[in-house]
C-alpha cells in the first residue's frame, strides 16, 4: 500500500475533512488524537495490515510517518 492510500482512512480515522497529509505532521497537532484513536490506530494496524502494535512503541511515536513505520514496511 502507498503512503496516499494509507493517509485516507487514516484521514477518516481521525475526522479530517479535507487532509493533505504528507507524513510530516506530529500526531500531537491533530486534536481528535486521544486515548480512543490511538485504540482505533491499533485495531486498523491489525485488521489492515496483521501487524500488533506495541502501546509503547506507539508511544515513541511523534509523526504520522512514525505511525507508518510501525507497520512493518506494509505501507511504502
Amino acid at each position: 500500500m502507498s503512503k496516499q492510500e494509507f493517509f485516507s482512512p487514516f484521514a477518516e480515522l481521525l475526522e479530517l475533512e479535507n487532509a493533505n497529509l504528507t507524513g510530516d505532521e506530529k500526531i500531537a497537532d491533530f486534536k481528535t488524537w486521544d486515548s480512543m484513536k490511538i485504540l482505533e490506530f491499533m485495531a486498523m494496524a491489525d485488521e489492515q495490515f496483521s501487524v500488533t502494535v506495541s502501546p509503547s512503541a506507539l508511544a515513541k511515536c511523534q509523526t504520522v510517518n512514525d505511525l507508518i513505520a510501525l507497520l512493518d514496511g506494509k505501507v511504502a
